[in-house]
């Protein structure tokens, strides 16, 4: 099999492994959500916003990188070892700095901040066209954390537990992929240490799209700093269960949209009009899929979430902008053009923080769904 059908066939495998974990993970999402009270499930859900945000702060830009400089350096031990190395430092810092800011001091949160320095495990099985190894790894650690987590919403656990079961997730599944890494990683040329392959790498693209990624995860997560700053805890509680909702209802069109790189560089301009048409019909239907089955849950399984409605639908209604904004990034790096990404996330955040400090005052909750549908709209159409 040649290279490029190798590297194809893995890719299916991770899109599919990825699509199993949306689904799964929606239905988990809405058993917490039944188990836990509105206030811990804020709590909750802004811990994991957190998470996310200072992974990618931790990530010092070698994530988008990592596949490529692996696939470069012919899958040596001594590249990923340096690459972790680098990953691991700057995960304990922003794990320390987390813990006392973000994480509210806790512990499983701050543990598996660390242990996910790991996770570059999964782009050096990547590089090895190995999609199919990480979707069993990934599958058997999925079914293991939702078992726990199915266990924990039945016998009504606490906040902790579920914070603990979190952390035993990234352990399990960062072990498991970082001792498979080593069993097939190759061991280099005799001149090669860890030290010259750190020397080698080009830290300018690093910064580059580590500040683009930081600033980009900002400003699509600012709203739910303002309402956990701002509102109450229940408030927390309406609004990140609101965003999680639409989050979920944009995974699957994005990753699609993430897998389709190969199409999009021969598509011409003509074409690419077509498809940002197709895009926008597709999203305006998965508006209304969204707020229908947003109804149907609250009205059967969640009915204390009722007030979250009307947030789902001010916030559902920047999907085909947000899907125009992945779709436009990724013809800006077919055609080159790499400065307008930082240039437009700043921009972005400066918005989203601008309307999120008058609106969130003016409107409460309404004004922080209201200023991200603003952030969204300038994103998708404007920009």
């Amino acid at each position: 099999m040649s290279a490029a059908k190798r590297f194809l066939s893995s890719s299916m495998y991770n899109a599919t492994e990825k699509v199993l974990r949306i689904v799964i993970n929606f239905a988990i999402f809405i058993l917490i959500s039944n188990t836990l009270s509105i206030e811990e499930m804020g709590e909750y859900n802004f811990l994991l916003t957190a998470f996310a945000i200072l992974s990618v702060f931790s990530s010092f830009g070698l994530t988008e990188n990592a596949t490529k400089i692996f696939i470069d350096q012919v899958n040596s031990v001594k590249a990923f070892q340096a690459l972790l190395a680098i990953k691991l430092c700057f995960s304990i810092l922003f794990a320390v700095s987390g813990y006392f800011w973000l994480f509210d001091q806790n512990i499983y949160f701050f543990i598996g901040l660390i242990l996910s320095s790991l996770s570059l495990s999964l782009q050096f099985l990547e590089s090895m066209a190995l999609g199919k190894l990480i979707l069993k790894v990934n599958s058997v650690v999925l079914f293991i954390a939702s078992a726990l987590k199915i266990w924990a919403c039945l016998t009504h656990q606490d906040l902790v537990v579920f914070c603990q079961i979190f952390a035993l997730e990234i352990l399990i599944q960062s072990a498991l992929l970082f001792i498979i890494s080593l069993s097939v990683a190759k061991p280099g040329t005799s001149q090669e240490t860890m030290f010259s392959v750190l020397k080698g790498l080009k830290y300018r693209d690093f910064l580059y799209i580590w500040f683009s990624a930081s600033i980009s995860i900002l400003y699509t997560k600012v709203d739910q700093f303002f309402v956990k700053f701002y509102l109450s805890d229940i408030d927390v509680g309406i609004y990140t269960y609101a965003t999680r909702i639409v989050d979920y209802g944009l995974l699957l069109p994005s990753l699609i949209i993430s897998s389709l790189m190969g199409y999009l560089y021969v598509l011409d301009k003509e074409k690419r009009e077509t498809l940002f048409s197709t895009i926008v019909i597709t999203a305006l239907a998965l508006v209304i899929l969204i707020n229908a089955a947003s109804f149907i849950v609250a009205s059967v399984f969640l009915p204390k979430y009722q007030a979250s409605l009307i947030i789902i639908g001010i916030l559902s209604l920047g999907l085909p902008c947000a899907l125009l904004r992945a779709l436009t990034g990724k013809f800006l790096i077919i055609d080159g053009l790499n400065q307008p990404f930082l240039a437009r996330a700043t921009a972005l955040l400066c918005i989203n923080t601008f309307f999120c400090f008058f609106f969130i005052d003016w409107f409460g909750l309404y004004g922080a769904a209201l200023a991200n549908l603003i952030t969204m709209l300038v994103s998708g159409f404007f920009i």
